[in-house]
């Protein structure tokens, strides 16, 4: 199975409806999916992130990467991504 990586501003948040219903619908052939975003990881970011998936009944962990670049971020964590879903396929690399 793949494991596939999700932006939150402009990509999740663009279709909530959407991207909530791919994540149950991943999640549920097996495939492992994971929140890579650009924000901090501050307290008030990391609620926020946590009560809008909930909200839309999404049970993702979230990888802050503080504006760096998400590709490095991963690899840090010893994480490969199978599949990116970006809005801005430059931060992957270059960051925000």
């Amino acid at each position: 199975m793949s494991t596939i990586a999700i932006d939150f501003d402009g990509t999740f948040t663009a279709d909530m409806g959407l991207w909530s219903g791919f994540i149950r619908a991943a999640g549920d052939a097996g495939h492992t999916v994971i929140c890579v975003t650009a924000r901090a990881d501050t307290p008030k970011d990391a609620d926020y992130l946590r009560v809008t998936f909930g909200a839309w009944q999404c049970d993702v962990p979230v990888v802050f990467t503080d504006g760096g670049s998400k590709l490095t971020a991963m690899e840090a964590q010893g994480m490969a991504v199978d599949v990116w879903i970006d809005n801005d396929p430059t931060a992957l690399v270059n960051g925000r």
